[in-house]
């Protein structure tokens, strides 16, 4: 038997893809994640107060991009930070350098190069931390290794 269509019943189409996806109270976003086992992670945070999921499916290699997109476009209270997995921290590209090419790199060093290159980092306003994207992590990767020579 067919199902009756008349039941005030709720359709969920069966998801296992890669999603974005927000929690919301209301109308307000308050969480916004990604996952890469479809629909079971929205549903798993005990802890936030939320009434509503929407998703966006997304490739897996655009989820860290797109989920940092829309943390910083909502600014959900539950979000603590953004996905840090696609931007370098200052710091964390002075430790690279100083792992792999100068061992007494620090962060002025860094800002000099960054400003020979041109490129402003970013301010988080969730940590106060500057960040630099990861292609303009490898610009400064390329400008240091290219000195070396």
């Amino acid at each position: 038997m067919k199902f009756d269509e008349k039941d005030d019943v709720y359709t969920f189409v069966r998801c296992s893809n890669c999603l974005v996806y927000f929690l919301l109270q209301d109308d307000e976003v308050v969480y916004v994640g990604q996952t890469s086992v479809g629909l079971s992670r929205p549903f798993s945070h005990n802890d936030k107060k939320f009434n509503l999921v929407k998703v966006l499916p997304c490739s897996i290699d655009k989820l860290n991009e797109t989920e940092d997109f829309y943390i910083e476009k909502y600014k959900p209270k539950y979000n603590k930070c953004r996905n840090y997995s696609a931007v370098y921290s200052l710091n964390k590209v002075k430790t690279l350098i100083r792992e792999y090419y100068y061992s007494k790199f620090n962060v002025w060093d860094l800002r000099k190069i960054l400003n020979k290159l041109d490129i402003s980092p970013f301010r988080d306003e969730y940590t106060n931390g500057y960040y630099i994207t990861i292609e303009q992590y490898h610009t400064v990767e390329k400008y240091i290794k290219g000195s070396l020579t």
